[in-house]
């Protein structure tokens, strides 16, 4: 099967492009409070806030905003942090066997 990708150009006028920025906007402030909820959770409690937990706590927030709109940064920032948590277990494993088998020697 063959995949086709299209491209457009977009040209909105004064009023979508408005609507545009302020989504965009939205989204970016959605994302940082999640990330500085997750940090401030973990550093006064010591536990990770779920995904489900993050779009609660914005789903009333922002209401010209579509819910999934609003779900998106939330998501794409547990993405972010699962991979980046993987790759430091990763990596503290394969340092600790590194220096296990220096210290055998």
């Amino acid at each position: 099967m063959l995949n086709k990708t299209y491209k457009f150009r977009m040209y909105p006028n004064k009023n979508q492009e408005r609507l545009l920025w302020k989504t965009l906007i939205s989204c970016k402030n959605i994302y940082n409070e999640s990330l500085a909820l997750c940090n401030e959770v973990w550093e006064e409690c010591g536990v990770s806030i779920s995904r489900n937990d993050l779009q609660y706590y914005f789903k009333n927030t922002n209401e010209h905003l579509h819910s999934q709109v609003k779900q998106d940064p939330t998501n794409r920032l547990m993405k972010s942090l699962k991979r980046f948590f993987d790759r430091k277990t990763i990596r503290r494993k394969a340092n600790s066997s590194i220096w296990r088998s220096c210290i055998e020697r």
